[in-house]
């Protein structure tokens, strides 16, 4: 009994592996067709990075700490 159980989960774990190489081998069927049609192998993603912040200007720093500063007076006074 315990033979055939082992047997079958075999067979399952076999067939699962027969999948998924034949998905992966789609998959290299692809990349090789686009290489032949474009002449030119797949670019890795670029990473796109944000911009350095800018500093800010003495108007805006000037509004954030007025806004704290009515901020900090609302939290005082409920």
């Amino acid at each position: 009994m315990l033979n055939l159980f082992l047997e079958i989960v075999g067979r399952i774990l076999q067939f699962t592996m027969f999948v998924m190489d034949v998905l992966n081998n789609i998959g290299n069927l692809r990349t090789v067709g686009r290489f032949v049609a474009t002449g030119r192998p797949d670019e890795p993603p670029r990473v796109r990075v944000p911009p350095d912040p800018r500093p800010l200007s003495p108007e805006a720093e000037r509004a954030l700490a007025e806004a704290d500063a009515r901020r900090e007076a609302r939290a005082r006074h409920p």
